[in-house]
């Protein structure tokens, strides 16, 4: 398997990840007011850090595909 379609199989595995996360019913552990973490409500941590690592993989995904030359066999 070539390096373009691992990445874009992290890339899907990452992002069902993500919204499994920020759905039901996994959303629903996290719903509580209490604890604060860095003054925000637990729920609203939890969006934000799903956020921010989905913000990172797009970025890991847009590197690594300006970094590989491109072949257009192997797509």
């Amino acid at each position: 398997m070539n390096s373009y379609k691992r990445n874009r199989i992290i890339f899907a595995v990452i992002f069902v990840i993500i919204a499994l996360a920020t759905n039901w019913p996994v959303y629903q552990w996290m719903s509580g007011a209490e604890p604060l973490i860095f003054g925000l409500p637990l729920s609203f941590a939890w969006l934000i850090l799903w956020v921010i690592i989905g913000f990172f993989t797009l970025l890991w995904l847009y590197i690594s595909d300006n970094r590989e030359p491109e072949h257009p066999e192997d797509l």
